[in-house]
């Protein structure tokens, strides 16, 4: 069992800076206060309880210092290199191990400029260590149709812990024209006027 002396600060409150290991936990089950007079003199220690804690129902203390991961899993190219229309991108987010989990979810879409931004998901409550949801990318022929296409996703965790990642895509639902159209050839005899 671990004891931690509490120092005054500047204010005459109590504090003490716990020191820890990554992702490691701390358990408070009672404090023990030391009494003094105005000279300094002990008068005496008193372990004191905390209302809600105890032995078997601690206060827990988790210290989280590791990033969420992402993956991003965008739907197969409609040709080539390139979307020709609306597509999706899927997003894993995954926040390992016995400590805080997801909190957030925000994603940003821009070509230039910023085109799509939302949030995929956001609670501060439920200890949620995977998440999976889908970006919605929309093409019209003013946004998001261009060879730099970015998709940034941003993942957080409920310990403030944050991470993200992005792709560029190449996007052209712009269908190609005709000025005009040019025919060369010899006239049959036998043709009406305008057939060859």
């Amino acid at each position: 069992q671990r004891v931690k002396q509490l120092d005054n600060d500047q204010n005459n409150k109590k504090q003490a800076t716990l020191t820890y290991e990554n992702n490691s936990t701390i358990e408070i089950v009672r404090i023990e206060l030391k009494y003094q007079n105005q000279n300094g003199q002990e008068m005496g220690r008193n372990w004191h309880t905390v209302d809600g804690v105890s032995v078997d129902s601690p206060l827990r203390i988790v210290f989280d210092t590791d990033k969420p991961s992402i993956n991003l899993a965008p739907e197969a190219l409609d040709y080539g290199e390139f979307y020709n229309d609306n597509f999706t991108v899927g997003v894993d987010a995954v926040d390992e191990g016995d400590y805080s989990g997801i909190q957030t979810i925000k994603y940003t879409i821009s070509d230039g400029t910023s085109t799509q931004e939302g949030t995929l998901y956001s609670d501060a409550d439920e200890v949620a260590k995977t998440i999976t949801e889908t970006i919605n990318v929309e093409v019209t022929e003013e946004t998001n149709n261009s060879d730099n296409v970015i998709v940034e996703v941003i993942v957080i965790d409920r310990a403030g812990n944050e991470n993200k990642d992005s792709r560029t895509f190449k996007v052209n639902c712009t269908p190609p024209s005709l000025d005009s159209v040019t025919i060369d050839g010899t006239l049959h005899a036998e043709a009406q006027e305008g057939y060859y």
